[in-house]
């Protein structure tokens, strides 16, 4: 028996799931390949649609894909706690307790986090959206305030002017503002896309959103903010969106990466000096094909890594040659309110409505459920109701049980489901 372990269920996580089960599917159903993928969440979440949660266009039950359907009894809700590299095992912390699991190959796709400690007082008072849990948290916080006299967004990047112009949208001009931290929001794009960096700056002029360049945020309190040009900003609701980090986990730290916690990883995204220890998305500090730089920290690259990289662990266990990660990039965009988006796709700029349909229609197609995105995108065209994922949902009880319990997922619709994902 082979045993692969993937940590996490995010999109690197998930893709090299789907793609090692369906390349390994006869190994698998004759018993000699066995997949688990441990997530501390019951959902993977797509966080693409951040926005339109924020401004209560969509009900965040719509971002949410329930992971046990999809991966059945190869799902472990759970929390890596420690890696022995040494005895090829993982312990992972479930709700029953701590369970071992052995593994033949070892996949590293835990993603990043945002990095709150580097902000006295953020840790405590502000708000993320990043997460399934930091978003629903969120959201609760924007319902019950109804009439905020002043909401700050902090960074300035795609993530901080999507915050910003949703939050614009639902509570009106003269509330929301930027800390940008930079000389100006989407500063880091100006020299590759001026036209969606200037379209983007005349909608939140339009919207009554308040940009403070060159300073940044020194302490968050739990209604101000105190700024590096010792200003205070009154808040009634601060969200964090500036920088990432990354966290190892326990027997982890021997393996090659940068000091911020990422893992350096060959084209064949293995980590370096190991033919069986495998990372991809955020947390992979990956070259990008034929450049010199690294390849960037975001959903569709994890996507892609997590792609090859179940690939090529499916071609490791068979003894075929490895497939080298070749993925220069397609795009990236950024909402900007109702029907409004910046959007780039190979280069091409697009703003206001073609943009938008762009990015719904793209994002639609890669959640990780094709009819529950579908819904999401005609509901977002005006058709039918708001989609909830509430019905995919499998009872505690189910999740819970013994790893290797038989369940719903190897009879009826659930054997469906399961054959579903791993086409």
């Amino acid at each position: 028996m082979r045993r692969i372990v993937i940590l996490g269920g995010g999109f690197a996580g998930l893709h090299a799931f789907k793609v090692a089960a369906r390349g390994l599917r006869h190994q698998i159903a004759a018993g000699l390949v066995e997949i688990k993928l441990v997530s501390r969440d019951e959902y993977h979440t797509y966080h693409g649609w951040a926005g339109e949660v924020l401004s209560g266009e969509l009900d965040i039950s719509a971002t949410l894909s329930p992971l046990y359907p999809m991966l059945c009894e190869s799902f472990v809700l759970g929390e890596a706690m420690k890696v022995d590299l040494e005895l090829a095992s993982v312990e992972a912390q479930t709700p029953k307790g701590r369970t071992s699991l052995t593994f033949d190959h070892l996949v590293i796709a835990t993603g990043s986090r945002d990095p709150l400690e580097r902000v006295p007082g953020a840790t405590e008072h502000a708000y993320r959206v990043k997460y399934t849990k930091d978003l629903q948290a969120c959201r609760r916080r924007i319902d019950l305030l109804t009439e905020p006299k002043s909401v700050v967004i902090l960074g300035g990047g795609l993530a901080a002017v999507e915050s910003a112009a949703a939050l614009a949208e639902r509570y009106g001009p003269g509330v929301v503002s930027i800390v940008a931290g930079s000389s100006f929001p989407l500063s880091c794009l100006v020299n590759y896309f001026p036209r969606l960096v200037d379209h983007a700056h005349k909608v939140l002029n339009r919207q009554g959103v308040s940009v403070l360049p060159a300073v940044y945020a020194e302490r968050v309190e739990k209604d101000r903010v105190y700024l590096s040009d010792g200003s205070v900003l009154l808040s009634d609701l601060t969200v964090f969106t500036t920088g990432i980090t990354f966290d190892r986990i326990d027997g982890l730290e021997i393996l090659p990466g940068n000091a911020l916690g990422q893992l350096s990883v060959d084209a064949w995204q293995r980590v370096e000096g190991y033919d069986n220890v495998w990372a991809a998305g955020d947390i992979a500090l990956s070259r990008h094909p034929g450049g010199k730089s690294f390849c960037p920290s975001d959903a569709l690259w994890a996507m892609r890594q997590g792609d090859v990289l179940g690939e090529n662990i499916a071609r490791s266990i068979k003894s075929r040659r490895l497939r080298r990660f070749t993925f220069k990039g397609m795009g990236q965009a950024a909402g900007m309110g109702r029907r409004e988006s910046i959007s780039q796709l190979y280069g091409l700029q697009f703003t206001g409505r073609i943009a938008w349909l762009l990015r719904v229609s793209f994002f639609a197609w890669h959640m990780p459920y094709r009819g529950h995105g579908l819904r999401v995108f005609s509901y977002l065209l005006g058709v039918g109701q708001s989609p909830r994922c509430g019905d995919l949902r499998p009872p505690a009880s189910e999740i819970n049980d013994d790893l290797t319990q038989k369940s719903d997922c190897n009879r009826g619709d659930g054997e469906r489901t399961h054959r579903q994902a791993i086409r």
